[in-house]
């Protein structure tokens, strides 16, 4: 294989790759939810998940989150 040939296939998967790096880009750029996470799903009905026992235990429960200031700071 000659070196000139190496080089233009060298060149056709560089081309080839920053294609489809700057197509990839356009596509977020138009829909930027795909870059969102999707929601884990919430427990299936019926299925007692280890967090609802221990809340219902009292043992191992979140405590409540502080309440904000009235002047809105924070």
């Amino acid at each position: 294989m000659d070196l000139q040939r190496l080089g233009r296939a060298a060149a056709f998967i560089a081309g080839s790759i920053v294609g489809g790096l700057a197509l990839a880009f356009v596509i977020v750029f138009i829909h930027p939810q795909l870059l969102q996470r999707p929601l884990p799903a919430p427990p299936a009905a019926g299925t007692d998940a280890p967090a609802e026992r221990r809340a219902a235990a009292g043992t191992g429960a979140a405590a409540p989150l502080p309440a904000r200031p009235a002047d809105g700071v924070g």
